[in-house]
């Protein structure tokens, strides 16, 4: 991958990640986190799965490579 190609896709990585932000804040100003157990026994809110989806579906776009995602 070229300089340019990075340095591209690391805006587009810091542009998901503040909008990803915002998206948690606007679940934690709603109220309610939709908390629930995994199969795992471990914790994810609904701010988790926007915030995920808004990062893969972005990212998906910008470039081929894998992703790998806690949420996913």
């Amino acid at each position: 991958m070229s300089d340019d190609a990075r340095e591209n896709l690391l805006k587009i990585a810091i542009a998901l990640a503040q909008r990803a932000g915002d998206e948690i804040l606007a679940v934690v100003k709603n109220g309610d986190l939709g908390a629930r157990e995994k199969s795992d026994q471990s914790p994810v809110t609904l701010a988790d799965l926007r915030s995920n989806e808004i990062i893969l579906e972005g990212l998906s776009r910008a470039t081929s490579e894998p992703i790998v995602s806690e949420e996913s």
